[in-house]
């Protein structure tokens, strides 16, 4: 097997632990503009928050990364 480079052993740890953290709604409502892409993906951002769904879980089923970053960044969902 080959031997991986310390650094990426980190971050393939960090997105590990990462993607087991879950996502709890701090603030409700959709602050997008109505009958956009935006605002279908931050509803399933916020739907499966609401559901506790895991990070790892709402990236596989048509989740956006930079959706959950923007979520996070203006308080409306929390990791747990």
């Amino acid at each position: 097997m080959a031997k991986l480079d310390p650094d990426v052993e980190a971050m393939a740890q960090a997105f590990n632990n990462l993607r087991r953290r879950r996502l709890r709604v701090m603030k409700t409502g959709n602050p997008k503009k109505a009958g956009t892409a935006v605002r279908a993906r931050w509803d399933w951002l916020l739907k499966n928050a609401k559901r506790n769904g895991a990070v790892g879980d709402y990236l596989t089923s048509k989740g956006h990364p930079v959706t959950l970053m923007n979520a996070i960044k203006q308080g409306y969902v929390e990791l747990v």
